[in-house]
């Protein structure tokens, strides 16, 4: 097939034509003509200069015109189907049409065309919509999704072939699902991608008939009112420009039709509707049914690419946590540790990584040289954004198409031109909001690990955290509390906290948390989480409520990453205790007889992921019981299993030490901790039963 368009479009301005299997016409405020296309002739025996200045009523019937109108109530918002009143007269005299009504530049245009042209009958109602809808609804992925999405559309409509296409700024549209019958050799595999087929942005709805078709003319040219050319931006009829018709000429196409798949208001997609095989528009009835099905599948489609953004967002939080958690605990250089462990790349989807920090180059994966991986810096350095990035690095700056295939997409960190971190990537794939937040987030994590090794911030640090977790719990009435807490290594520095506080004559807090990591950050993140906590509990929070409080307040506002903690209150009159945990060891209850057992907790998933409520557990301390809290040093060693771990502590706390814990609590926890060896990690324990 030629690459060329068809003769009647070349050298058309088709910014002012119109497909030539209908009618516009422009009506001013008494609804008379003011210009139509030079199809009335044909489509409504009624020549140009017999239309213009004449009442819409005298085409179309007085019953249509006044449908028109809509009266006050305004222009119909949807199309109509309308019988013209000049039976016989003219091709559309007499037939059921499409009728289209809308303002424009202070006219109101009226498009007036067949309800169908050319192909098989399709029939497409509420009933095949419906079920179309439910069977999309059912999809678990957005791959899932827009497969369905191509072949239901092209079940409604009966193109040839339909794709599913998603548009990105900066990048090329690319196809995600296409379904398509037996197609004409013309239109197999070596005919243009149908990436490079959909219309421009600002059109949701774009419908050609027939491709091979000449455009018509609006007459006059420009609005004998205004002297401009008339708006058409919101008209079906409008021709496509000669530029597109030579796209879709070259692929094989014959007919059309483009809606567009929104997304908080944005193109986010396109579903593009091809046919091979002459001029086709399908039926009001079925055009209609695919307009609504692309509408609700707009919301289907923005439900799944948030739920996986979510998804993605929250996994990429959760793996950079655990990785922040391998560096905090690492020894010896920071940076070297952060170039050992594979969760630099894991975590950011990356092929590659680099580091350039005091004039020492560290890599990961594959990487351009260094004086290329300078320049790449450079290029991307904004003095007053820590984190910056770009998708396509040679649409940047050409020089950088030598290194394609090496580095395609790159994130960069770092405020000065010579300290720096990048990431690379080579699949295409974009850099999306978490993975710089994660940059940003592992780019504060290291300089405070960095920051750590320093003799005066160690002391800073423990300074900091002995001023806020006490060595002795104090002293309430009605009840006996312990607290101890060890320290992994000689210094002070971790997220392992405890509080213990008076909510009135009555009730008595106890809280045990532990904030992933060690060092600056993490003492910093728990001094933070400890004030809160606090400040929700005196505000008259439940404890379920408050650690859901915490967890929305360190997913949005604080850079902590994630933490675990325990909060139970106890009833003094009572000898009830109300306890909500967020993915915290389960505390175990040492009976008045001596025996202890773990308490099964219902947990809500741990702070920081923004996800989850709370649920509540209670615990009856009246007959003597004794409740320890602990945090997970207390049972998680290297090489070790933590059921054995779990299993010694209960031996332990169920009579494997003198004293009794109800003879002498103190030494009895002092005991407990020197027998489980907390070598490994900080570990905190509280210990309350009442008097």
């Amino acid at each position: 097939m030629s690459t060329t368009p068809p003769a009647p479009h070349r050298g058309v301005d088709t910014s002012s034509a119109v497909q030539a299997h209908g009618v516009v016409l422009v009506l001013d405020d008494e609804q008379r003509v003011v210009m139509c296309s030079d199809t009335t002739g044909a489509l409504l025996a009624a020549e140009v200069e017999d239309v213009l200045d004449r009442p819409l009523a005298a085409l179309v019937g007085t019953d249509v015109a006044a449908r028109v109108a809509g009266g006050d109530e305004g222009h119909p918002a949807e199309p109509l189907v309308v019988v013209l009143g000049r039976a016989g007269v003219g091709e559309l005299g007499g037939q059921a049409v499409e009728l289209r009504v809308h303002a424009a530049g202070g006219r109101v245009v009226v498009e007036l065309e067949p309800l169908e042209v050319g192909g098989p009958p399709v029939v497409g109602d509420y009933g095949s919509v419906r079920q179309a809808t439910t069977r999309l609804a059912a999809a678990r992925t957005l791959t899932e999704l827009t497969g369905l999405l191509a072949v239901e559309v092209r079940e409604l409509t009966g193109f040839d072939r339909v794709s599913v296409l998603r548009h990105r700024d900066g990048r090329p549209t690319e196809v995600l699902a296409e379904a398509r019958g037996d197609l004409p050799a013309t239109a197999r595999p070596e005919a243009p991608q149908p990436g490079s087929l959909e219309p421009g942005p600002g059109v949701p709805v774009e419908a050609v008939a027939d491709v091979s078709a000449a455009p018509a003319a609006l007459v006059p040219a420009l609005d004998p009112g205004t002297g401009r050319a008339p708006d058409l931006d919101g008209c079906l009829l409008r021709s496509p420009s000669a530029a597109r018709v030579e796209r879709l000429v070259a692929a094989g196409v014959t007919a059309s039709l483009s809606m567009a798949i929104m997304i908080d208001d944005q193109r986010w997609g396109t579903i593009v509707c091809h046919h091979h095989t002459g001029a086709y528009r399908p039926g009001h009835e079925v055009r209609s049914s695919a307009e609504f099905f692309t509408q609700v599948a707009s919301h289907l489609v923005a439900h799944r690419v948030r739920a996986e953004a979510r998804e993605a967002a929250a996994r990429t939080r959760a793996d950079l946590a655990l990785y922040a958690a391998r560096l905090s605990a690492s020894e010896g250089s920071v940076l070297d540790a952060v170039f050992a462990d594979p969760g630099l790349l894991s975590v950011f989807g990356a092929t590659g990584a680099a580091n350039l920090f005091e004039g020492r180059l560290r890599s990961q994966g594959t990487v351009p040289d260094l004086a290329t991986m300078q320049d790449i810096s450079d290029v991307l350095n904004e003095p007053d954004t820590y984190a910056t990035c770009t998708d396509h690095l040679a649409a940047l700056d050409e020089r950088f198409a030598a290194v394609a295939g090496v580095a395609d997409g790159v994130l960069r960190v770092g405020s000065l031109a010579d300290r720096w971190g990048l990431w690379f990537r080579t699949d295409g794939s974009p850099w999306e909001p978490w993975h710089i937040e994660a940059a940003e987030d592992l780019g504060r994590r290291v300089n405070s690990l960095l920051l750590l090794r320093s003799r005066e911030q160690v002391a800073m640090a423990e300074s900091l955290q002995r001023s806020v977790v006490l060595d002795q719990a104090p002293v309430f009435a009605g009840v006996e509390l312990v607290a101890r807490y060890r320290p992994a290594t000689t210094y002070q520095l971790g997220g392992d906290w405890w509080d213990a506080f008076e909510l009135d004559e009555h009730r008595l807090v106890v809280v045990v948390g532990d904030v992933a990591g060690h060092g600056v950050a993490a003492a910093s993140a728990m001094t933070q989480l400890r004030t809160a906590l606090r400040a929700y509990l005196y505000d008259g929070h439940g404890p379920g409520g408050c650690l859901d409080r915490l967890d929305r307040l360190m997913d949005g506002l604080l850079d902590v990453g994630v933490a675990t903690a325990q909060v139970a209150v106890l009833d003094r009159v009572t000898g009830q205790v109300t306890v909500a945990s967020a993915g915290h060891p389960d505390p175990l209850l040492v009976a008045a007889d001596g025996t202890a057992r773990e308490l099964e907790l219902a947990r809500r998933p741990m702070l920081g992921v923004g996800l989850g409520e709370a649920p509540l557990s209670h615990v009856d301390l009246s007959d003597g019981g004794l409740l320890v809290l602990f945090t997970d040093g207390l049972v998680e060693r290297r090489g070790i299993d933590t059921d054995a771990q779990t299993a010694r502590l209960l031996e332990l706390a169920g009579g494997g030490l003198e004293p009794r814990p109800h003879d002498d609590l103190p030494r009895w926890a002092d005991l407990l901790l020197s027998e489980v060896d907390t070598a490994d990690d900080d570990t905190t324990l509280l210990a309350l039963r009442l008097l």
